[in-house]
Order: C-alpha cells, then sequence, then structure tokens
C-alpha cells in the first residue's frame, strides 16, 4: 500500500460491470457468510470460521452447528450486491500496488481486510468497503497497513492518536501531568518524567506539540529510557539540534508537549 490512492464513484464502474470487462476477485475470508452447494445439512447457510492455506480449504461452522470443510468450489459467499455497500471505491496510485495485488498475496490479503476487489481488463483493480456507520481506518485501512508489514507511520503520531481514541486525555494532579482515564492515571508524560527527574520546566520550550530540552545527563537518561521501553529509536523520535540562541545543544522531542502556551 502506497501513499495515495485514486477515489472513484462506483457509478463509473457500473458501465464495466454490464459489459462483462470488470469482475469480482475477492477471496472467502473468516468471519464470511456462505450457502454450500453440495453439503448435505439440513440448514446449507454457515460461516467461514478456518481456512487451510496449504490445502486450499475452508472450515464452515453451519447454522445448525455442523462443521465441515470444504473446498471453495463447493460454496459461495453471501453478498449483498454486486458493488460493496459503500459508494466511494478505491485504486492504487503506484504500479508497484498492482504488482503486490496480481503477483503477491494481495488479493487474499486484502479480502481478509473486509476490502471487495475488483479486476478490469485494461485498467487493472479497484477495491472497495462492503459497511458502513462504523471506523473504516480501525477496521480494514489499519488491518491492511500491519498485514503489509508497513512502517511509515510516527509511532509517537500513533500513540497519541491511540491514547485520544480510547478517551483519555493529559491532566494534572498537583504540579504533575499524566495520560488520565476520568481520575485514573493511565501513563505519565515523558514531560512529567523529565519533570520528576528533577529538570527544570523553566527549561522546557516548544514549537507546536514538540517539546524542546537542553541535553543534559538527566535529560539523557530519561529519554533514553522513554525511547527503550517503547522501542523507538531516540535520533529518530528525540533527534539532537543546536539552540540558536544559547548556541547548546537540545532534544526536539516530537508530540510531547502537553500544556499551556508560553
Amino acid at each position: 500500500m502506497l501513499r495515495e490512492f485514486n477515489a472513484i464513484q462506483q457509478g463509473m464502474l457500473e458501465p464495466f460491470w454490464q459489459d462483462g470487462t470488470l469482475s469480482e476477485v475477492t477471496v472467502p475470508a473468516i468471519g464470511d457468510r456462505v450457502y454450500a452447494y453440495h453439503e448435505p445439512v439440513e440448514e446449507p447457510y454457515g460461516t467461514i470460521t478456518e481456512y487451510d492455506e496449504e490445502r486450499d480449504l475452508y472450515t464452515i461452522e453451519f447454522d445448525n452447528g455442523k462443521e465441515v470443510k470444504l473446498d471453495p468450489d463447493d460454496f459461495e459467499v453471501e453478498r449483498d450486491g454486486s458493488f460493496p455497500m459503500w459508494g466511494t471505491m478505491w485504486s492504487f496510485g503506484d504500479s508497484c500496488d498492482d504488482w503486490w495485488l496480481e503477483e503477491g498475496d494481495g488479493i487474499r490479503i486484502m479480502s481478509e481486510c473486509g476490502f471487495r476487489i475488483y479486476a478490469h481488463e485494461e485498467f487493472g483493480y479497484f477495491f472497495g468497503i462492503d459497511g458502513c456507520g462504523y471506523d473504516f481506518y480501525e477496521a480494514h485501512w489499519l488491518q491492511l497497513y500491519n498485514k503489509r508489514g508497513l512502517q511509515w507511520h510516527d509511532e509517537l503520531a500513533e500513540h497519541r492518536y491511540q491514547m485520544e481514541r480510547k478517551g483519555y486525555t493529559v491532566g494534572k494532579i498537583g504540579m504533575h501531568e499524566y495520560w488520565m482515564d476520568g481520575d485514573q492515571v493511565i501513563e505519565k508524560s515523558l514531560k512529567q518524567m523529565l519533570l520528576d527527574a528533577g529538570y527544570p520546566e523553566s527549561e522546557m520550550y516548544h514549537h507546536y506539540s514538540d517539546l524542546y530540552v537542553f541535553v543534559t545527563p538527566v535529560t539523557t537518561t530519561v529519554i533514553n529510557k522513554w525511547c527503550r521501553d517503547r522501542g523507538y529509536s531516540r535520533h529518530w523520535h528525540c533527534p539532537m539540534f543546536t539552540d540558536q540562541i544559547t548556541g547548546k545543544p537540545m532534544y526536539d522531542c516530537a508530540f510531547q508537549w502537553y500544556g499551556e502556551e508560553r
């Protein structure tokens, strides 16, 4: 998944579906509802619970409780329509991603992440989401990002996003700052760790949400431990620079300023 997508309204793709040049290539995935063609059960509807990639067999748990392993030719995934529920679809903006879909395991991975994928004879691949009314980022895009093993995100920004998404806020107990869930302490901020270690608040500066502190034995010890505990690289997340006013080295700690502007 590279950085850009092309957004396409379904109406632009419907003529291709009607003339047969666009076909769906989504593969079954765990959690899909299916209808079994040949399985002799009273209730032919069930849900995929497992997939054996080596034998290409799917475990189907039928609505009557029976569990059977079936070849993909023996059942059909239930879909609400020819196209996904969400009206906007996408295509990749880079040919490397189309190659990953066609030659790699991209179609299966995207299917497992809840996307429906379509192939056009001339224009390549399109994909969409068969749902609405929930967080697509968490349910689909983040899964796809993680399954592809991509590492383009900033861990600090992601950490802050996840804390705020859970409803946590940065609050004070006395003069100390923490990530809070209501009145319960979740995690100290780096700024608070530095204050607790004796670094003076009067020598803390910031540019927007980045925290600036001078390089001292105290800040180096605290920042190294903070990075190490979270699996961060100090050279990436708290790089050093030279202060233009004092000429002294400082740490630039991304997204770690919380508090009143000053």
